[in-house]
C-alpha cells in the first residue's frame, strides 16, 4: 500500500515540475540597461529641421497646394516661426519619410508570393501547371 502512495506523489510531483519548468521556459529573459537619449539631440537641430521644411516649401506643388487653402509666403513664414522645437522636428521627420514615386518593391514582392501561393494550391490540388 505504501508503495501506491509513493509513487502517485512522486508522478503529483514530478508533473508539478515539469509544468512549472515549461512555464518558465516560456518567461522571456530580461536585460536592463542604459539607453542614451538620442531624442533631445535631434530635437535640439532646429537649424537642419528648418532647412528641411524650407526645402519641402520650395516645391511648386507644395506652394501651389498652399496658395490654393489661402495661405501666403508670409503666413507660412510667419507659422514656422512660431512652431516648437518638438513640433517642428515631427514634420522634418515626416517630411524625410515621404516617398514621392511610392515604392514598388513591396508590390512587386507581393505579387510574387500571390503567384507562388497559386501555383502551390494547383500543385497541391493535382492540377498541372506549365508556364509558356
Amino acid at each position: 500500500m505504501t508503495t501506491h502512495i509513493e509513487t502517485r506523489f512522486y508522478k503529483l510531483t514530478a508533473l508539478l515540475l515539469l509544468s512549472v519548468m515549461t512555464v518558465v521556459g516560456f518567461v522571456p529573459r530580461v536585460e536592463a540597461g542604459f539607453i542614451p537619449n538620442t531624442t533631445l539631440s535631434e530635437t535640439m537641430n532646429r537649424g537642419q529641421d528648418l532647412t528641411t521644411v524650407r526645402q519641402a516649401l520650395e516645391n511648386k506643388m507644395i506652394t501651389k497646394r498652399l496658395q490654393e487653402l489661402g495661405y501666403s509666403q508670409e503666413e507660412i513664414q510667419d507659422r514656422m516661426a512660431k512652431l516648437s522645437d518638438e513640433d517642428l522636428h515631427r514634420l522634418a521627420t515626416g517630411i524625410e519619410d515621404v516617398d514621392v514615386a511610392g515604392d514598388g518593391i513591396g508590390f512587386v514582392i507581393g505579387v510574387l508570393i500571390i503567384i507562388a501561393l497559386v501555383v502551390l494550391i494547383l500543385n497541391l490540388a493535382d492540377r498541372r501547371v506549365t508556364i509558356s
